[in-house]
């Protein structure tokens, strides 16, 4: 049929591509029309891509100076630093001792194709900024790595550590600048990292492993932490009650005028409409505040003034808690904000707290920079502040904190007042929660460059949740794909923190509330809703959790790894297509695929891609199926090969098509091969039945063939429908006869299911 196909044209003509030769970089572009009959366009008009780019990657070796990889300015001092990892080299970068404020050039890296950064867009918040082979970072960057035309990935991290804070930006030529902050009274250097490696994992890995066993040694953890909450060996589990089953935060769902009688009424509707949520976290609007230096009207300038919640709670906290506990028999924890410095506008000026503890007034910059004084307590009365504040919280019923405005004391802005302070505060955080609250606490608004290469870093003490970017915004439409693709590019650095990342709360019945459901379940961390009372997607809900083994609570199926980006260096606005990858703990990998554009669009995906997802491997020649959350069908299988002599299908592609705000999950099992009845057959479990994580249910499989048989052992975390797929077919078993305890060993005879 005429104008079925477009014709295209590829400028330069495929044929006079030289990238299989010498040099491994093209670029390329293409125009099409629809028929003969019709005008030529190109792409780049009608689509918004810019130029197609081919790169072959070069093998690498190891190198053993930086002059090949950066063009050094003066001043600097390179050393080659130890790493494990074979194909990877990493330099340690020098300047000479600084006093005070420093702003020094760094050098122009060679051979830059594209870059991927980290930098502030806000005081308390790290986004990803995109170029091509001219550097231009105009924000404040902690990281940023660059894709080489030979196809390998140079990484350049600014760390703050100690007294002394770094960070990027670059200059009207296209050279990497760095200014420096030295807030200790002795000169000291200022330190760049850099790193080559053959992919932005390695690259950005290797920096932060060497940099984690420095900051393991630092005062602020050697001196400043008490041994008492120092381990060799940490995880999150103290973290599963936050983290393993569905929560709810006050915030947007009630907003600013917070009181008791909200919470209780809203609590209420959520059990009505059959949402059982087993977390509440409580936003900041119950604290009592006073004013401080710029006074009270705005919000951002009121301070913290008594331990004791305000009018809008007249039972107090406890007397909340205690009533949300008897009327709500499935909430197990309930949490509270607050901010480090106490509120955001750090302390009242008079209240109950300033005749209790030593204060210090210190030079500052309120939120969005505006000077003033701040209210603190003195560094030397920070441990016994904070251990009464948790003490009371815990007597209160409060199991949990969330701690916001972390930020705030990195806008402290006199050196003896940033040294005294930025580590008391890191150091009485983190010993109060754990001391009090045994550990369970979220770090919000602190992706600033002190704490991120300091107390977030450090794995000696045991990790807290950490909200991973800014905030989700209900009410700005373009926000939401915006918010998806800075989380996924967020973890390519956040994944190597000690912590547990929080995409951030949303609400389930907006136009974009399936995308963020999906996301967040994808993520590995919890899971809050904020939905307005009564106004909530259930069947969506549904998809995002399943029944625990009491059928009481609703359990997160959270996959075993950080979701993140397999494409750090797409810009934005190329493609319009996000993918975030992850993988379960018996090897599932997970594929998520959202668009981000206001218009519907389609993509392919290669069964190749998932070989590399997560920490597994599949087996020479495993053969692979895919299951889709959106159609519940089974693709495939697929052969995947790794090695000459195995046939590979890994070229075969997937087709998929979304709408505005749409997504799919796509789910890749390798398949048991089994010998069944005579004759070779492929079975793979794939999780619970309408979820959008199912496999990640799946604690443990074992699949076996006995006397004709085929038997499924399954250790779940929830309880649904399991899901069977065999030679394409989709089987399902209910389990049933659960007495007791879970989880355990269950068996279920598939073969009899039609």
């Amino acid at each position: 049929m005429a104008g079925a196909y477009p014709i295209l044209t590829c400028y330069p003509p495929l044929e006079q591509l030289s990238v299989i030769s010498v040099d491994q970089h093209e670029m390329f572009t293409i125009k099409y029309r629809i028929s003969n009959d019709t005008a030529w366009q190109w792409l780049t008009c009608s689509s918004g891509f810019e130029k197609g780019e081919i790169i072959l990657q070069s093998p690498l070796s190891a190198h053993s100076e930086v002059k090949p990889l950066i063009a050094l300015a003066t001043g600097w001092h390179a050393v080659k630093a130890e790493t494990t990892h074979k194909k990877a080299s990493v330099f340690s970068i020098q300047s000479d001792p600084i006093n005070g404020s420093k702003q020094m050039v760094l050098g122009q890296v060679y051979d830059q194709a594209r870059y991927f950064a980290l930098s502030r867009i806000e005081p308390p918040w790290i986004a990803p900024r995109h170029g091509d082979d001219f550097l231009y970072i105009s924000e404040r960057t902690i990281l940023c790595s660059i894709l080489r035309r030979d196809g390998n990935v140079i990484t350049i991290a600014a760390p703050s550590i100690s007294d002394v804070c770094t960070i990027l930006m670059s200059n009207e030529k296209g050279e990497f600048t760095v200014h420096a902050r030295n807030d200790d009274e002795t000169g000291q250097p200022c330190r760049i990292i850099l790193s080559i490696a053959p992919d932005v994992e390695t690259s950005i890995g290797v920096i932060m492993h060497n940099l984690q066993a420095e900051v393991n040694e630092t005062p602020l953890v050697r001196e400043m932490i008490h041994e008492e909450f120092k381990s060799t060996y940490t995880d999150s589990s103290h973290l599963a009650p936050l983290v393993d089953y569905l929560g709810f935060c006050t915030w947007n769902a009630l907003g600013p005028d917070l009181t008791q009688e909200k919470i209780l009424d809203a609590l209420q509707v959520l059990d009505k409409n059959n949402v059982k949520i087993s977390t509440l976290l409580i936003d900041d609007n119950w604290q009592t505040l006073g004013s401080t230096e710029l006074g009270y009207d705005h919000h951002d300038y009121r301070g913290f003034a008594d331990f004791k919640a305000n009018e809008g709670f007249p039972d107090g906290i406890k007397g909340l808690t205690t009533k949300v506990k008897a009327e709500n028999p499935l909430i197990t924890d309930i949490g509270v904000w607050h901010g480090l410095m106490g509120y955001w506008g750090g302390l009242a000026k008079t209240g109950w707290i300033v005749d209790n503890y030593e204060t210090v007034d210190v030079d500052g910059n309120m939120y969005y920079a505006v000077p003033t004084k701040l209210k603190s307590i003195s560094a030397s009365d920070l441990n016994r502040f904070y251990d009464d504040f948790y003490a009371y919280l815990k007597s209160s019923g409060i199991t949990f904190v969330k701690t916001d405005v972390q930020c705030l004391i990195s806008d402290i802005t006199k050196s003896p007042d940033r040294a005294a302070l930025i580590p008391a505060y890191q150091a009485a955080w983190t010993m109060a929660h754990q001391r009090q609250l045994g550990g369970k606490a979220i770090s919000c608004m602190s992706q600033t460059p002190e704490l991120l290469w300091q107390s977030l870093l450090q794995n000696k003490t045991a990790p807290v949740v950490f909200r991973n970017s800014d905030d989700f915004f209900p009410e700005i439409p373009s926000s939401h794909p915006w918010h998806i693709w800075t989380n996924a590019h967020n973890t390519l650095f956040t994944q190597h923190l000690n912590v547990v990342l929080d995409w951030d709360m949303f609400q389930t019945s907006q136009e974009y509330g399936p995308a963020h459901a999906a996301s967040r379940c994808l993520s590995g961390g919890p899971i809050f809703i904020t939905d307005v009372p009564g106004e909530h997607d259930l069947e969506l809900i549904n998809q995002m959790v399943a029944p625990s083994p009491d059928g009481g609570r609703s359990i997160v199926l959270r996959p075993s790894a950080c979701a993140k980006t397999p494409r750090a260096f797409d810009r934005y606005q190329e493609s319009g297509v996000l993918k975030i990858v992850t993988e379960t703990i018996t090897g599932v990998k997970f594929m998520g695929v959202f668009n981000t554009r206001p218009t519907s669009i389609a993509t392919l995906v290669s069964a190749a891609e998932f070989s590399a997802i997560g920490g597994s491997q599949w087996k020479p020649g495993a053969q692979v199926a895919f299951f889709s959350h959106q159609s519940q069908t089974v693709r495939g299988p697929v052969r995947i090969g790794n090695s000459p002599t195995v046939h590979s299908d890994a070229t075969a592609l997937v087709e998929i098509e979304l709408e505005v705000r749409g997504f799919e999950i796509l789910s890749a099992y390798e398949a048991h091969q089994l010998s069944y009845r005579g004759a070779e057959c492929l079975v793979a479990v794939l999780g619970l039945l309408g979820k959008m994580t199912g496999a990640a249910a799946v604690c443990r499989l074992d699949i076996s063939c006995n006397g004709g048989e085929i038997k499924v052992n399954v250790v779940l975390k929830a309880l649904d429908y399991v899901v069977r797929s065999d030679e394409g077919m989709v089987a399902e078993a209910e389990p049933y006869d659960f007495p007791g305890g879970f989880p355990r060993d269950n068996h279920w005879d598939l073969n009899s299911i039609a």
